[in-house]
């Protein structure tokens, strides 16, 4: 694969880790091709946003 400065990396299969209820803040964990840990963090309206686009990916037909 041609190095374009992006990283890949795959979700932890973990909970998101809530740093904070109110404002809502979290951390999403994933690992990336070089066993690098990759943190996420994400307050509600990056949370939904998240969410969303996972709909529509899972929504692609087969």
């Amino acid at each position: 694969m041609e190095d374009n400065g992006t990283t890949i990396a795959e979700f932890l299969d973990r909970d998101i880790v809530v740093l904070s209820s109110n404002p809502l803040i979290g951390v999403l964990g994933l690992i990336s091709e070089q066993e690098e840990i990759i943190e996420v963090s994400m307050d509600r309206q990056r949370a939904g946003a998240l969410l969303l686009a996972l709909v529509r990916f899972l929504a692609t037909p087969p």
